[in-house]
């Protein structure tokens, strides 16, 4: 071996070396990273675990369901002194661990009786005791009204609501006239189908409109649909000629045509 490469292969296990302890330095720093890591990690858990132990017993605890907002915001300006001081106490201190139904406001131009049902609904979705619920719906109700609306129910008089039925029957007397009337089945008489009119816009337009009156006739809506389109439609012609006798014939019927 000449000394040209005994050279080169000295300088090669010197940079082997060299290459080896920084490895070896980078490892040792990596390491020691890791266990700082963990020892905050550990200490992170260990006061989690403190603060855990501190809570009331799960039974205890109230959790709010769906996508709420606080109560916090209504408090200041829900007329509380309307309330009987009887409900009052038995809300205890639910009012202010519950939260207000992400619902549309009312402002008193739409059915009172829609507003009812839904805000009924959307508090059943609620953990609440079921000997405060009553109590947490009356104080609640306010944070789902705006404009007239609210301003009646702020200035409701001072301990005059005994009970969540009593303001029931308040709020849909003072909105009656807000009621949606009550549609009949001779009122698909009304429903025509347009001169450029798709026949499924047609039949949607229909039956939203037989959605909306309760105990339907069946003869009249199978009457009523074939009155409505034009004598020159296809389907009025098949619909004359064979008369159904269900809805569910009359549809099958219909959709069969739709193009």
């Amino acid at each position: 071996m000449s000394s040209d490469d005994s050279n080169d292969l000295a300088t090669l296990l010197a940079a082997l070396k060299a290459q080896m302890a920084e490895d070896k330095a980078a490892a040792n720093a990596e390491s020691a990273s890791v266990r700082a890591e963990s020892i905050a990690l550990r200490s992170k858990v260990e006061q989690l675990m403190a603060q855990l132990s501190t809570l009331p017993p799960t039974s205890q605890v109230r959790l709010n369901i769906g996508s709420m907002q606080s109560l916090h915001s209504w408090t200041s300006s829900a007329p509380s002194n309307s309330f009987d001081h009887n409900q009052s106490h038995r809300a205890g201190g639910n009012a202010e661990k519950i939260s207000s139904p992400n619902m549309r406001s009312f402002d008193g131009t739409s059915d009172p009786d829609d507003h009812m049902a839904q805000f009924r609904q959307s508090m059943l979705t609620l953990t609440v005791l079921r000997e405060s619920r009553e109590a947490c719906m009356c104080r609640a109700f306010g944070c789902c009204l705006t404009g007239p609306a609210l301003q009646w129910f702020i200035n409701l008089p001072n301990a005059f609501i005994n009970s969540f039925a009593q303001l029931t029957d308040l709020f849909i007397k003072q909105f009656t006239s807000s009621r949606r009337l009550h549609k009949a089945s001779d009122d698909l008489y009304k429903i025509k189908r347009g001169p450029d009119e798709s026949l499924r816009s047609y039949i949607g337009r229909f039956l939203v409109e037989k959605v909306l009156i309760p105990s339907c006739n069946m003869e009249t809506v199978v009457m009523t649909f074939r009155k409505g389109l034009s004598p020159s439609d296809e389907l009025y012609t098949e619909l004359t000629k064979f008369p159904c006798t269900n809805m569910e014939d009359l549809l099958a019927r219909a959709w069969a045509q739709v193009k």
